[in-house]
C-alpha cells in the first residue's frame, strides 16, 4: 500500500515494497548509477510535489516532516485535504509518464 514506510534512523526497511526491486535492480549491475539511494526518490517525489504546485506545508508532511519555527507553533491546520490532493496530483502524473498514445 505504500512505497516508502515511515521509519526513524533514515534506513528503508529491508524487505520494504521500495527497496526490494531497487536492491535487486542495483545488485544485478544493469544500472550503472553509483551514489544511488532511496532518499533520491524521496527528493524527486519532493521536487516533483514543488512542480505540480503542492503547497510548501503540505508537500513537507506528506514527507514525514514536522513544520519548524512559526509554522509550528501558530499553523495548526492538518493540511490533510492539501496532501490528499498532492498525492493524487502525483499519481495522475506518474500514470501519465507510463501512458502511450
Amino acid at each position: 500500500e505504500y512505497v516508502f514506510q515511515g521509519v526513524r534512523g533514515g534506513l528503508a526497511p529491508p524487505d520494504s515494497i521500495a527497496a526490494i526491486p531497487l536492491r535487486k535492480l542495483l545488485a544485478s549491475g544493469e544500472w550503472r548509477l553509483r551514489h544511488f539511494t532511496l532518499h533520491d526518490l524521496r527528493r524527486t517525489f519532493r521536487t516533483m510535489l514543488s512542480r505540480l504546485g503542492v503547497r510548501f506545508e503540505a508537500a513537507e508532511l506528506l514527507l514525514g516532516h514536522s513544520l519548524q519555527g512559526v509554522h509550528a507553533v501558530y499553523d495548526r491546520h492538518s493540511y490533510q485535504t492539501e496532501m490528499r490532493d498532492g498525492a493524487e496530483r502525483v499519481a495522475k502524473h506518474l500514470k501519465t509518464l507510463g501512458a502511450t498514445e
